[in-house]
C-alpha cells in the first residue's frame, strides 16, 4: 500500500493544515475513495488508472473541505498532507476495488518467451571488433575478446513485450535487479529512439573485490528501452574506458533494432 501511495499521491496544492483530523473524516475519505475507485476501468493502461486515482483522491479532497471537515490551510503542508493520504490509503487496504487496481499497477509484465535472434547485435559486428560469441541463451548472448585489448566481455540481452508500456514498466521495475546492484553514473549523451535510458558501473561489492584482486577491469551496464524491448548491454572493459568509449556498442544494439522492423 505505500508504494502505491507514493505512485499515485503527489498533489500540488497550496495549502496549510491546522487542525487535528477525526477518524470519522479519514475513515468518510477511505470510503468516498473506494466509492469513486469502482468507477475505473481496469482494462485501461496504467497511465490512465494511475490519473484517475489521483482524480478521486483530489475529488475527496475538494468534497470534504466544503464539508468544513478539512481547512485549506491543512493543504500547504506536505508533512501532514502526506499523513492524510497514508491514513486514508491505509483504510483503503480493506476496499476489493483498491486491492484490484494495486494489483494491476504493481504487477509486473511477463516477456514473451523467445527472442527473434536478429534483435541481437550482429556476429559480424562483435567479429570486426575482436570478440567472439561464447554462449548463446533464448534472450542474451555472451561475446568474449578474441583479440580486442580493451573489451573483455559483453552480455547482449533482450526482453521482448507486447507493448511499450509493458517493456517501460518491466524495465522500471526491474532497474534494480538488472543493474546487479550497479552504481550509477552519470552519462548525458543522447541516444535515439531510446527511451528511461540509465548507466551502471559495477556494484560496490564488486568494486571492492575487483580492487582486493588488483583485475585489469572495469563494468558498465546499459538500460533501456526502445518500442517494446527492454535492452541490457553489459560490457567490462580495462581501466582505460569510459562509458562514453564503448556506447558505439548500444548504438549498433539500437540500429539493430531499426533492421528488425523493417
Amino acid at each position: 500500500m505505500k508504494k502505491l501511495i507514493i505512485l499515485i499521491l503527489i498533489l500540488t496544492t497550496q495549502y496549510s493544515y491546522s487542525q487535528e483530523l477525526s477518524d470519522s473524516t479519514v475513515i468518510n475519505m477511505a470510503k468516498f475513495n473506494c466509492q469513486c475507485q469502482d468507477t475505473i476501468n481496469l482494462n485501461q493502461e496504467n497511465t490512465i488508472i494511475e490519473s484517475q486515482l489521483r482524480d478521486c483522491f483530489t475529488k475527496s479532497l475538494v468534497t470534504f473541505l466544503n464539508k468544513g471537515e478539512l481547512t485549506q490551510d491543512y493543504l500547504n503542508n506536505n508533512e501532514k498532507l502526506n499523513d492524510l493520504q497514508r491514513k486514508v490509503f491505509n483504510h483503503l487496504a480493506t476496499c476489493e476495488r483498491t486491492v484490484q487496481i494495486v494489483q494491476k499497477l504493481n504487477d509486473l509484465p511477463v516477456p514473451i518467451d523467445s527472442v527473434p535472434t536478429t534483435l541481437f547485435i550482429s556476429k559480424k559486428f562483435f567479429n570486426k571488433h575482436g570478440l567472439k560469441q561464447e554462449q548463446v541463451e533464448k534472450d542474451f548472448i555472451v561475446w568474449n575478446s578474441d583479440s580486442n585489448e580493451h573489451i573483455q566481455r559483453i552480455v547482449d540481452i533482450r526482453w521482448v513485450f507486447n507493448s511499450n508500456e509493458e517493456a517501460i514498466k518491466y524495465h522500471k521495475g526491474k532497474l534494480k535487479e538488472n543493474s546487479e546492484n550497479g552504481q550509477k553514473v552519470e552519462f548525458n549523451m543522447n541516444l535515439d529512439n531510446v527511451e528511461e535510458l540509465h548507466v551502471f558501473k559495477e556494484s560496490k561489492q564488486m568494486e571492492n573485490m575487483i580492487q582486493m584482486m588488483n583485475l585489469p577491469q572495469k563494468q558498465h551496464c546499459f538500460l533501456f528501452v526502445v518500442d517494446n524491448i527492454a535492452f541490457k548491454v553489459f560490457v567490462a572493459t580495462d581501466k582505460s574506458k569510459s562509458p562514453e568509449d564503448i556506447v558505439f556498442i548500444v548504438n549498433e544494439a539500437v540500429n539493430q533494432m531499426k533492421i528488425y522492423n523493417r
